[in-house]
């Protein structure tokens, strides 16, 4: 076994630094959806760029539009002045390229569909019955509520046989439970936005500020579209029973739980992943390792470097993401458990956990054993929180898959 991972992985020897980047203190966030991985390269096509996007007003980045609506680039943010992006309805296309399915307007694209071509032309479909122009998203690290608009106002209410679900926004509120926090109607519960609270007070305000009151689906019964519609007779509901009995879960566009450790309780969020379904896709900086409509990061510009990599993410296999508290500090889990060993090849450091201890440095916090700084915090309470998490899966070392990808693992 040995043998043959070294045949394999003998141009995979690599010195990287390590960064304190956000990247490179921990893995980009991961969808659990994905298409099957790619196995040979397509012929060169025009580039897609970007949509273009137009602040508001200047602050803090809230949530990001989809990784899968920029495959290949830095996701783009969303400010809390709300930020869209707009485009000319009439350019609207379905463009297959590098395996998947795009929706695009002109050389923007809008969202990428992976294999599902019936969801790319229903899209396409529904942005033109409704003349929609322009798409806004709301969520960390990625969309989860997602809302397009015709020329700064609610789509129209049309006709076309598409299942509606209705919803009270009057009745709205953010409801925290098991570490999540959840917008939720009295019937229903429209969104879960996992640890971030001022998200779940943004998508209310978005809500209220169009007067949204029905939401459908693209892809059931995982939806690759959300969107919204304001509806002057929408579809009568039953009384409301109050808030005593169990609501309705509507579909979501990942699957987040709750991160409990035994002796710490709830302390971040898990994401199921599919390893066997990641791929790798050409960008103009190079070969990126993809979950889904997740990007993970750049993995080189030869494809067979970027093959390994995958390899590497399949071979323990990655099952879950993990996020600690609403840091930049996540990590992966095999089967619950952490990935065991260091394939032959790949770079690492190891660390010591007993060790390991919380350290201000300007207006940060580290979390280092002395020798090794493993990741960067905003306060002191996040940085203790991970330590503990560390301790608690034994992980013992720092692997680097790629220049941008890293992981953690237990080597003894």
């Amino acid at each position: 076994m040995r043998s043959y991972s070294a045949i394999i992985l003998s141009f995979f020897l690599f010195p990287f630094a390590f960064a304190h980047s956000p990247i490179a203190q921990a893995q980009s966030p991961i969808a659990p959806q994905g298409m099957s991985p790619a196995t040979e390269r397509m012929p060169p096509r025009q580039t897609i760029q970007p949509a273009s996007m137009t602040s508001t007003r200047n602050s803090q980045p809230a949530a990001t539009l989809p990784p899968d609506a920029i495959r290949g680039a830095r996701p783009l943010g969303l400010d809390r002045g709300e930020n869209l992006i707009h485009f000319d309805p009439s350019s609207v296309d379905v463009r297959f390229e590098d395996r998947h399915y795009k929706l695009v307007a002109g050389r923007s694209l809008l969202k990428d569909f992976g294999a599902s071509q019936r969801d790319a032309y229903e899209a396409k479909r529904l942005i033109s019955d409704l003349r929609i122009s322009e798409y806004g998203a709301i969520g960390t690290p990625e969309p989860v509520m997602e809302y397009w608009l015709t020329n700064g106002q609610p789509p129209p209410v049309t006709n076309l046989s598409r299942r509606m679900v209705p919803f009270d926004p009057t009745k709205l509120r953010v409801e925290p439970e098991g570490g999540a926090y959840y917008v939720r109607d009295a019937r229903r519960v429209l969104f879960n936005f996992g640890p971030y609270a001022k998200d779940a007070e943004d998508a209310i305000r978005i809500i209220r500020k169009y007067e949204f009151n029905e939401i459908a689906y693209i892809g059931l019964p995982n939806p690759t579209v959300i969107y919204m519609l304001k509806n002057g007779t929408p579809s009568r509901q039953s009384p409301s029973q109050g808030d005593s009995f169990r609501p309705e879960y509507l579909p979501q566009h990942a699957t987040r739980y709750p991160l409990d450790i035994p002796g710490l309780g709830i302390v971040g969020e898990r994401r199921p992943i599919d390893a066997m379904r990641m791929e790798i896709q050409h960008a103009a900086d190079g070969w990126h390792l993809t979950a889904g409509a997740t990007d993970l990061g750049s993995v080189g510009n030869s494809d067979y470097q970027a093959r390994t990599a995958m390899q590497i993410a399949q071979r323990y296999p990655f099952t879950e993401h993990v996020r600690v508290g609403t840091s930049n500090f996540t990590f992966f889990l095999s089967h619950n458990q952490a990935p065991r060993e260091v394939p032959l090849g790949v770079r690492s450091i190891s660390f010591q956990p007993k060790m390991l201890a919380a350290k201000q440095t300007g207006d940060a916090w580290t979390m280092s054993d002395g020798k090794q700084t493993l990741a960067t915090f905003s306060t002191a309470a996040e940085a203790e929180t991970a330590i503990k998490v560390i301790r608690y899966y034994k992980f013992d070392c720092t692997c680097f898959i790629s220049s941008a990808i890293h992981y953690l693992a237990r080597e003894h």
